[in-house]
């Protein structure tokens, strides 16, 4: 199977996806920030886990935070350029 990282304009509202009744849904970040940190979410593009944080005293906005970072994954903050499937990804 091959990695297709979903297009930019696709991730634009999409801050992470929530498990819930079986299935993974798409979430934006003020849903995120209200969920309790027991639930689990991943990043849309590699998989990765992902947690939400509020927005900073400093003008940060709200974003959402790979607990393990990867170079493959677009939407983090270490990318090399070439996008794949975080290394442990949860399905």
């Amino acid at each position: 199977m091959s990695f297709v990282p979903l297009e930019r304009k696709e991730l634009t509202d999409i801050a992470a996806e929530l498990h819930a009744n079986g299935i993974w849904q798409p979430i934006e970040i003020e849903l995120a920030l209200k969920m309790p940190k027991t639930r689990r979410m991943r990043c849309p593009e590699c998989h990765g886990r992902v947690r939400a944080h509020k927005a900073g005293k400093d003008g940060q906005k709200a974003h959402m935070e790979h607990y393990e970072r990867h170079t493959g994954c677009s939407r983090g903050d270490c990318f090399k350029g070439s996008p794949s499937p975080h290394p442990r990804a949860i399905v």
